[in-house]
Protein backbone atom coordinates (compact mmCIF):
# COMPACT_ATOMS: atom_id res chain seq x y z
CA UNK A 1 0.00 0.00 0.00
CA UNK A 2 2.87 2.27 0.32
CA UNK A 3 3.65 2.09 -3.39
CA UNK A 4 5.24 5.04 -4.66
CA UNK A 5 5.16 6.98 -1.49
CA UNK A 6 8.82 6.75 -0.32
CA UNK A 7 7.84 9.01 2.63
CA UNK A 8 5.33 6.97 3.99
CA UNK A 9 7.43 3.42 3.84
CA UNK A 10 10.05 5.48 5.27
CA UNK A 11 8.23 6.18 8.33
CA UNK A 12 5.99 2.52 8.46
CA UNK A 13 10.23 1.06 8.27
CA UNK A 14 11.61 3.05 11.17
CA UNK A 15 9.28 1.79 13.35
CA UNK A 16 9.29 -1.79 12.27
CA UNK A 17 13.84 -1.48 12.68
CA UNK A 18 13.63 0.40 15.82
CA UNK A 19 12.26 -3.11 17.84
CA UNK A 20 13.61 -5.95 15.88
CA UNK A 21 16.84 -5.57 12.96
CA UNK A 22 16.02 -7.22 9.84
CA UNK A 23 18.68 -7.26 6.67
CA UNK A 24 15.24 -7.40 3.94
CA UNK A 25 14.34 -4.78 6.15
CA UNK A 26 16.96 -2.49 6.51
CA UNK A 27 18.13 -2.56 2.84
CA UNK A 28 14.36 -1.52 2.14
CA UNK A 29 14.44 1.88 4.42
CA UNK A 30 17.78 2.67 2.81
CA UNK A 31 16.12 2.59 -0.57
CA UNK A 32 12.98 4.53 0.44
CA UNK A 33 15.46 7.42 2.29
CA UNK A 34 17.36 7.70 -1.56
CA UNK A 35 14.77 8.01 -3.48
CA UNK A 36 12.88 11.43 -1.47
CA UNK A 37 13.51 14.08 -3.37
CA UNK A 38 16.26 16.36 -0.89
CA UNK A 39 14.71 18.04 2.11
CA UNK A 40 15.00 22.02 2.18
CA UNK A 41 17.85 23.84 3.25
CA UNK A 42 18.81 22.89 6.99
CA UNK A 43 17.00 20.00 7.68
CA UNK A 44 17.77 16.00 7.29
CA UNK A 45 16.42 13.14 8.51
CA UNK A 46 16.85 11.92 12.25
CA UNK A 47 18.46 8.59 12.80
CA UNK A 48 16.61 5.35 13.48
CA UNK A 49 18.52 5.44 16.64
CA UNK A 50 15.75 7.08 19.14
CA UNK A 51 18.26 7.51 21.88
CA UNK A 52 20.52 10.67 22.28
CA UNK A 53 23.33 10.66 24.94
CA UNK A 54 26.12 13.40 25.57
CA UNK A 55 28.39 14.05 23.20
CA UNK A 56 30.96 14.28 25.29
CA UNK A 57 34.36 16.64 25.13
CA UNK A 58 34.67 15.66 21.66
CA UNK A 59 35.54 19.22 19.68
CA UNK A 60 36.95 20.36 16.28
CA UNK A 61 38.89 23.01 16.48
CA UNK A 62 38.36 26.23 14.29
CA UNK A 63 41.57 27.66 12.11
CA UNK A 64 42.16 31.02 12.91
CA UNK A 65 41.55 32.56 9.54
CA UNK A 66 38.96 34.82 9.36
CA UNK A 67 40.86 37.98 9.29
CA UNK A 68 43.03 37.63 6.18
CA UNK A 69 45.93 40.37 8.07
CA UNK A 70 46.13 37.76 10.89
CA UNK A 71 45.69 34.64 8.86
CA UNK A 72 49.47 34.30 7.38
CA UNK A 73 51.17 33.65 10.27
CA UNK A 74 48.61 30.97 11.28
CA UNK A 75 50.43 28.27 8.71
CA UNK A 76 52.30 26.84 11.20
CA UNK A 77 49.67 26.17 13.76
CA UNK A 78 47.32 24.82 10.89
CA UNK A 79 50.42 22.58 9.73
CA UNK A 80 50.89 21.43 12.79
CA UNK A 81 47.14 20.45 13.53
CA UNK A 82 46.89 18.82 10.36
CA UNK A 83 49.69 16.78 10.78
CA UNK A 84 48.27 15.37 14.16
CA UNK A 85 45.09 14.21 12.02
CA UNK A 86 47.44 12.33 10.04
CA UNK A 87 49.93 10.46 12.46
CA UNK A 88 46.43 10.15 14.52
CA UNK A 89 44.66 8.52 11.67
CA UNK A 90 47.84 6.30 11.16
CA UNK A 91 47.91 4.95 14.75
CA UNK A 92 43.69 4.10 14.45
CA UNK A 93 44.22 2.20 11.52
CA UNK A 94 47.16 0.27 12.82
CA UNK A 95 45.02 -0.18 16.35
CA UNK A 96 41.54 -1.03 13.93
CA UNK A 97 44.09 -3.80 11.62
CA UNK A 98 44.88 -4.95 15.11
CA UNK A 99 41.47 -5.03 16.70
CA UNK A 100 40.03 -6.64 13.84
CA UNK A 101 42.19 -9.44 13.96
CA UNK A 102 41.19 -10.41 17.92
CA UNK A 103 37.12 -9.87 16.53
CA UNK A 104 37.62 -12.18 13.80
CA UNK A 105 39.63 -14.41 15.52
CA UNK A 106 36.77 -14.82 18.51
CA UNK A 107 33.96 -14.88 15.93
CA UNK A 108 35.60 -18.08 14.25
CA UNK A 109 36.47 -19.40 18.13
CA UNK A 110 32.94 -19.00 19.14
CA UNK A 111 31.23 -20.47 15.48
CA UNK A 112 33.37 -23.87 16.37
CA UNK A 113 32.63 -23.84 20.36
CA UNK A 114 30.13 -21.70 20.83
CA UNK A 115 29.29 -23.09 24.84
CA UNK A 116 32.99 -22.53 25.46
CA UNK A 117 33.45 -19.01 24.22
CA UNK A 118 34.57 -16.14 26.25
CA UNK A 119 32.49 -13.43 24.10
CA UNK A 120 29.17 -14.36 23.47
CA UNK A 121 28.33 -15.37 20.04
CA UNK A 122 26.54 -12.37 18.66
CA UNK A 123 27.14 -9.98 15.65
CA UNK A 124 25.40 -7.23 17.06
CA UNK A 125 23.68 -7.21 14.03
CA UNK A 126 20.77 -4.25 15.14
CA UNK A 127 23.64 -2.20 16.72
CA UNK A 128 25.74 -2.41 13.54
CA UNK A 129 22.88 -1.04 11.77
CA UNK A 130 21.44 1.74 13.96
CA UNK A 131 25.36 2.86 14.14
CA UNK A 132 25.54 2.76 9.88
CA UNK A 133 22.20 4.90 9.74
CA UNK A 134 23.48 7.57 11.94
CA UNK A 135 26.43 7.95 10.14
CA UNK A 136 24.62 7.95 6.83
CA UNK A 137 21.75 10.08 7.83
CA UNK A 138 24.80 12.42 9.35
CA UNK A 139 27.35 12.45 7.26
CA UNK A 140 25.78 11.27 3.87
CA UNK A 141 24.28 12.22 0.43
CA UNK A 142 21.03 14.21 1.88
CA UNK A 143 23.06 14.94 5.05
CA UNK A 144 23.68 19.22 5.99
CA UNK A 145 27.35 18.17 5.65
CA UNK A 146 26.74 17.15 1.78
CA UNK A 147 24.48 20.56 1.42
CA UNK A 148 27.40 22.40 2.73
CA UNK A 149 29.89 20.68 0.62
CA UNK A 150 27.84 21.30 -2.96
CA UNK A 151 27.55 25.16 -1.68
CA UNK A 152 31.25 25.22 -1.39
CA UNK A 153 31.45 23.55 -4.71
CA UNK A 154 29.73 26.02 -6.49
CA UNK A 155 32.30 28.76 -4.61
CA UNK A 156 34.92 27.43 -5.92
CA UNK A 157 33.41 27.71 -9.02
CA UNK A 158 33.66 31.14 -9.06
CA UNK A 159 37.19 31.48 -9.11
CA UNK A 160 37.76 31.22 -12.96
CA UNK A 161 35.31 34.27 -13.28
CA UNK A 162 37.44 36.12 -10.61
CA UNK A 163 40.74 35.02 -12.33
CA UNK A 164 38.78 36.18 -15.55
CA UNK A 165 37.60 39.66 -14.50
CA UNK A 166 41.05 40.09 -12.99
CA UNK A 167 43.00 39.40 -16.42
CA UNK A 168 40.47 41.79 -17.97
CA UNK A 169 41.39 44.37 -15.85
CA UNK A 170 45.34 43.91 -16.13
CA UNK A 171 45.19 43.95 -19.86
CA UNK A 172 45.04 47.91 -20.16
CA UNK A 173 47.97 48.47 -18.27
CA UNK A 174 50.43 45.39 -19.68
CA UNK A 175 49.52 46.78 -23.31
CA UNK A 176 50.10 50.71 -21.89
CA UNK A 177 53.71 49.02 -20.29
CA UNK A 178 54.47 47.44 -23.50
CA UNK A 179 53.97 50.87 -25.53
CA UNK A 180 56.42 52.77 -23.18
CA UNK A 181 58.89 49.99 -23.51
CA UNK A 182 59.12 50.69 -27.58
CA UNK A 183 59.11 54.58 -26.91
CA UNK A 184 61.86 53.95 -24.21
CA UNK A 185 64.14 52.23 -27.00
CA UNK A 186 62.84 55.01 -29.71
CA UNK A 187 64.77 57.56 -27.22
CA UNK A 188 67.83 55.33 -26.89
CA UNK A 189 68.17 55.70 -30.63
CA UNK A 190 67.77 59.16 -30.00
CA UNK A 191 70.31 59.50 -26.89
CA UNK A 192 72.73 58.05 -29.07
CA UNK A 193 72.51 60.16 -31.44
CA UNK A 194 72.78 63.67 -30.02
CA UNK A 195 75.98 65.92 -30.67
CA UNK A 196 75.84 67.55 -27.53
CA UNK A 197 75.53 66.72 -23.91
CA UNK A 198 72.78 69.23 -22.99
CA UNK A 199 70.63 67.37 -25.61
CA UNK A 200 71.61 63.87 -24.16
CA UNK A 201 70.33 65.39 -20.66
CA UNK A 202 66.93 66.33 -22.10
CA UNK A 203 66.39 62.95 -24.04
CA UNK A 204 67.44 61.26 -20.73
CA UNK A 205 64.72 63.61 -18.86
CA UNK A 206 61.60 61.76 -20.97
CA UNK A 207 63.44 58.53 -20.29
CA UNK A 208 62.82 58.95 -17.17
CA UNK A 209 59.61 60.23 -17.22
CA UNK A 210 58.51 57.14 -19.40
CA UNK A 211 59.84 55.25 -16.62
CA UNK A 212 57.85 56.91 -13.93
CA UNK A 213 55.23 55.92 -16.09
CA UNK A 214 55.80 52.10 -16.08
CA UNK A 215 55.61 52.25 -12.51
CA UNK A 216 52.53 53.79 -12.47
CA UNK A 217 50.86 51.38 -14.74
CA UNK A 218 53.04 48.98 -12.27
CA UNK A 219 51.17 49.99 -9.52
CA UNK A 220 47.95 50.15 -10.97
CA UNK A 221 48.68 46.15 -11.62
CA UNK A 222 49.57 45.63 -7.96
CA UNK A 223 46.47 46.94 -7.12
CA UNK A 224 44.73 44.59 -9.03
CA UNK A 225 46.57 41.65 -8.14
CA UNK A 226 45.94 42.79 -4.32
CA UNK A 227 42.04 43.02 -5.13
CA UNK A 228 42.39 39.36 -7.15
CA UNK A 229 43.90 38.13 -3.83
CA UNK A 230 41.46 39.35 -1.77
CA UNK A 231 38.52 38.38 -3.72
CA UNK A 232 39.89 35.04 -3.53
CA UNK A 233 40.65 34.66 0.08
CA UNK A 234 37.30 35.99 0.86
CA UNK A 235 35.73 33.36 -1.36
CA UNK A 236 37.23 30.45 -0.14
CA UNK A 237 36.84 31.30 3.59
CA UNK A 238 33.41 31.32 2.60
CA UNK A 239 33.63 27.72 1.85
CA UNK A 240 35.63 26.73 4.69
CA UNK A 241 32.97 28.39 7.57
CA UNK A 242 30.13 26.41 5.50
CA UNK A 243 31.72 23.20 5.98
CA UNK A 244 33.14 23.12 9.10
CA UNK A 245 30.02 24.78 10.77
CA UNK A 246 28.04 21.62 9.17
CA UNK A 247 30.55 19.14 10.01
CA UNK A 248 31.42 20.71 13.62
CA UNK A 249 27.47 19.97 14.47
CA UNK A 250 27.38 16.45 12.59
CA UNK A 251 29.78 15.49 14.95
CA UNK A 252 28.35 16.54 17.78
CA UNK A 253 25.15 14.91 16.90
CA UNK A 254 27.11 11.82 15.70
CA UNK A 255 28.89 11.16 19.34
CA UNK A 256 25.82 11.99 20.77
CA UNK A 257 23.70 9.17 18.80
CA UNK A 258 26.17 6.75 18.72
CA UNK A 259 27.62 7.08 21.86
CA UNK A 260 24.38 4.65 23.74
CA UNK A 261 24.44 2.30 20.54
CA UNK A 262 27.92 2.05 21.32
CA UNK A 263 27.16 1.44 25.14
CA UNK A 264 25.15 -1.77 24.27
CA UNK A 265 28.26 -3.57 22.24
CA UNK A 266 29.40 -5.72 25.81
CA UNK A 267 32.25 -7.32 23.72
CA UNK A 268 35.24 -5.36 24.52
CA UNK A 269 36.97 -5.63 21.54
CA UNK A 270 34.42 -5.24 19.03
CA UNK A 271 33.30 -1.92 21.15
CA UNK A 272 36.90 -0.66 20.72
CA UNK A 273 36.70 -1.64 16.77
CA UNK A 274 33.60 0.39 16.40
CA UNK A 275 35.00 3.34 18.62
CA UNK A 276 37.99 3.15 16.22
CA UNK A 277 35.94 2.89 13.01
CA UNK A 278 33.42 6.24 14.57
CA UNK A 279 36.86 8.00 15.23
CA UNK A 280 38.56 6.98 11.73
CA UNK A 281 35.68 8.58 9.85
CA UNK A 282 35.63 12.05 11.62
CA UNK A 283 39.12 12.43 11.05
CA UNK A 284 38.79 11.59 7.54
CA UNK A 285 36.29 13.82 6.90
CA UNK A 286 38.04 16.73 9.07
CA UNK A 287 41.19 16.60 6.99
CA UNK A 288 39.90 18.15 3.65
CA UNK A 289 38.62 21.22 5.70
CA UNK A 290 41.42 21.87 7.62
CA UNK A 291 43.10 21.85 4.05
CA UNK A 292 40.74 24.84 2.74
CA UNK A 293 42.15 26.56 6.21
CA UNK A 294 45.96 25.96 4.92
CA UNK A 295 45.48 26.97 1.67
CA UNK A 296 43.73 30.88 3.37
CA UNK A 297 46.86 31.02 5.02
CA UNK A 298 49.03 30.91 1.50
CA UNK A 299 46.66 33.29 0.20
CA UNK A 300 46.89 35.33 3.05
CA UNK A 301 50.69 35.75 2.81
CA UNK A 302 50.95 36.24 -0.29
CA UNK A 303 48.35 39.21 0.09
CA UNK A 304 50.39 40.99 2.66
CA UNK A 305 53.68 40.31 1.02
CA UNK A 306 52.03 42.68 -2.45
CA UNK A 307 53.58 45.78 -1.50
CA UNK A 308 52.08 48.59 -3.61
CA UNK A 309 54.15 51.31 -3.40
CA UNK A 310 52.83 54.58 -5.22
CA UNK A 311 55.41 55.91 -7.56
CA UNK A 312 57.01 59.21 -6.77
CA UNK A 313 57.44 61.16 -10.31
CA UNK A 314 61.15 61.89 -11.62
CA UNK A 315 63.01 64.94 -10.15
CA UNK A 316 63.40 67.80 -12.27
CA UNK A 317 66.28 68.58 -14.85
CA UNK A 318 69.29 70.77 -12.98
CA UNK A 319 70.58 73.30 -16.10
CA UNK A 320 73.73 72.65 -17.16
CA UNK A 321 76.16 75.54 -15.54
CA UNK A 322 78.01 77.37 -18.04
CA UNK A 323 81.75 76.83 -18.88
CA UNK A 324 82.18 80.63 -19.39
CA UNK A 325 83.88 82.39 -16.23
CA UNK A 326 81.96 84.11 -13.65
CA UNK A 327 81.68 87.66 -13.27
CA UNK A 328 82.83 88.73 -9.54
CA UNK A 329 80.31 90.62 -6.90
CA UNK A 330 81.86 94.20 -7.90
CA UNK A 331 81.29 93.62 -12.00
CA UNK A 332 77.52 93.98 -11.48
CA UNK A 333 76.65 97.52 -13.85
CA UNK A 334 73.64 98.83 -11.36
CA UNK A 335 76.37 98.85 -8.42
CA UNK A 336 73.86 98.85 -5.61
CA UNK A 337 70.85 98.39 -7.06
CA UNK A 338 68.12 100.53 -8.02
CA UNK A 339 65.65 101.03 -4.62
CA UNK A 340 62.54 103.42 -5.44
CA UNK A 341 58.58 103.51 -4.44
CA UNK A 342 55.80 105.51 -6.25
CA UNK A 343 52.86 106.04 -4.16
CA UNK A 344 52.17 102.78 -2.47
CA UNK A 345 54.18 100.88 -4.91
CA UNK A 346 57.74 100.50 -4.77
CA UNK A 347 60.18 98.76 -6.55
CA UNK A 348 63.62 97.38 -6.30
CA UNK A 349 66.44 95.83 -8.90
CA UNK A 350 70.09 94.55 -8.55
CA UNK A 351 71.91 91.95 -10.43
CA UNK A 352 70.82 89.25 -8.10
CA UNK A 353 66.51 90.07 -7.48
CA UNK A 354 63.86 92.24 -9.15
CA UNK A 355 61.03 92.81 -6.38
CA UNK A 356 57.94 94.77 -6.91
CA UNK A 357 55.54 95.14 -4.36
CA UNK A 358 52.82 97.24 -3.12
CA UNK A 359 49.06 98.00 -2.24
CA UNK A 360 47.16 99.56 1.09
CA UNK A 361 45.23 97.17 3.08
CA UNK A 362 45.30 94.38 0.40
CA UNK A 363 49.10 93.66 0.10
CA UNK A 364 50.98 91.72 -2.72
CA UNK A 365 54.37 91.05 -3.95
CA UNK A 366 56.41 89.44 -6.88
CA UNK A 367 60.14 88.72 -7.14
CA UNK A 368 62.56 87.21 -8.68
CA UNK A 369 65.66 85.34 -7.90
CA UNK A 370 68.49 85.04 -10.81
CA UNK A 371 70.66 83.38 -8.97
CA UNK A 372 68.87 80.46 -7.72
CA UNK A 373 66.15 80.53 -10.36
CA UNK A 374 63.38 81.03 -7.75
CA UNK A 375 60.18 83.64 -8.58
CA UNK A 376 58.24 84.35 -4.92
CA UNK A 377 54.82 85.15 -4.58
CA UNK A 378 52.87 86.98 -2.36
CA UNK A 379 49.61 87.96 -0.94
CA UNK A 380 48.27 89.70 2.39
CA UNK A 381 46.80 92.20 4.19
CA UNK A 382 48.18 94.54 6.41
CA UNK A 383 46.68 97.66 7.78
CA UNK A 384 49.11 100.82 10.35
CA UNK A 385 48.27 103.75 12.10
CA UNK A 386 49.25 106.88 14.65
CA UNK A 387 47.76 108.06 17.59
CA UNK A 388 48.42 111.34 19.94
CA UNK A 389 49.51 113.82 16.98
CA UNK A 390 51.77 110.82 15.69
CA UNK A 391 53.71 109.80 18.94
CA UNK A 392 52.21 105.71 18.95
CA UNK A 393 52.56 104.49 16.21
CA UNK A 394 51.11 101.03 14.94
CA UNK A 395 51.79 98.51 12.04
CA UNK A 396 50.71 94.94 11.10
CA UNK A 397 50.78 92.89 8.21
CA UNK A 398 49.64 88.93 7.20
CA UNK A 399 51.08 87.48 4.37
CA UNK A 400 50.96 84.28 2.66
CA UNK A 401 54.07 83.83 0.17
CA UNK A 402 54.78 80.79 -2.33
CA UNK A 403 58.64 79.68 -4.00
CA UNK A 404 57.96 78.64 -6.99
CA UNK A 405 61.30 76.93 -8.66
CA UNK A 406 62.21 75.31 -11.94
CA UNK A 407 60.03 73.55 -14.02
CA UNK A 408 56.92 74.72 -11.89
CA UNK A 409 57.88 73.33 -8.86
CA UNK A 410 56.64 74.61 -5.72
CA UNK A 411 59.74 74.15 -3.55
CA UNK A 412 58.35 76.41 -0.34
CA UNK A 413 55.72 77.88 1.36
CA UNK A 414 55.29 80.26 4.09
CA UNK A 415 52.60 82.29 6.57
CA UNK A 416 53.88 85.25 8.05
CA UNK A 417 52.54 87.99 10.29
CA UNK A 418 54.79 90.63 12.18
CA UNK A 419 53.38 93.60 14.41
CA UNK A 420 55.15 96.63 15.24
CA UNK A 421 54.21 99.37 17.05
CA UNK A 422 56.55 102.64 18.31
CA UNK A 423 56.43 105.33 21.20
CA UNK A 424 57.57 108.90 20.39
CA UNK A 425 60.33 107.96 17.83
CA UNK A 426 61.87 106.68 20.89
CA UNK A 427 61.51 103.32 21.53
CA UNK A 428 60.38 100.46 18.79
CA UNK A 429 59.04 96.94 18.97
CA UNK A 430 57.99 93.98 16.41
CA UNK A 431 57.02 90.79 16.77
CA UNK A 432 56.99 88.15 14.23
CA UNK A 433 55.95 85.18 13.57
CA UNK A 434 56.63 82.61 10.45
CA UNK A 435 55.31 78.60 9.60
CA UNK A 436 56.89 77.42 6.98
CA UNK A 437 56.97 74.16 4.84
CA UNK A 438 61.11 74.40 4.62
CA UNK A 439 61.68 75.99 8.04
CA UNK A 440 58.67 75.27 10.44
CA UNK A 441 57.35 77.18 12.55
CA UNK A 442 59.75 79.90 14.56
CA UNK A 443 58.56 83.83 16.41
CA UNK A 444 60.99 86.23 16.54
CA UNK A 445 60.82 89.67 18.55
CA UNK A 446 63.03 92.70 18.63
CA UNK A 447 62.69 96.24 20.46
CA UNK A 448 64.35 98.92 22.10
CA UNK A 449 65.26 102.72 22.15
CA UNK A 450 66.38 104.44 19.44
CA UNK A 451 69.45 106.39 19.97
CA UNK A 452 68.26 110.22 18.60
CA UNK A 453 70.49 111.57 16.10
CA UNK A 454 71.88 115.89 17.05
CA UNK A 455 73.72 117.73 14.57
CA UNK A 456 77.19 117.84 15.31
CA UNK A 457 79.12 121.41 16.62
CA UNK A 458 80.89 123.46 14.14
CA UNK A 459 84.62 121.81 13.95
CA UNK A 460 83.36 118.72 15.39
CA UNK A 461 84.75 115.22 13.92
Amino acid sequence: KCEGNFAKATEYLRKALADNYSAVGFAAYKKAQEAQPPKPEGSQNEPLANEKGNSGDVSVPEMPVEEIEKAAPQKELIQNHIGRILSRYQQLLAEYNSTFAVVLKQSERASKDPDGAIVFRRDFSKERMLFEDATALLFGANSNCHKALKESIKLFEQAPMLLEKYIEACQPHLERIKLLWQEIDELRKEYDACPTQSCKDAVNAKIRQKHYEIEQEEYELCLHNKDFHGDQYSLEYKAYKLQYSAFKEAVSDYYAFTNPILEKIYSPSYNELMNLQREMHVLGREKPIQDISLGLADLAKTYIELKCVVPQPPDPVEPLESNLPKKKEGDCPLGKGINQGLGAISFELDCEHVKLSGGEGILWSVSRDFIKHETKVGVGVGAQGTYGNGNITGEAKVMVEVTVGQNGAIKNAELSSSVKAGLGGLIEGEVTGRVSLEGGPSVEATGGFVQPGFPSMPGSE
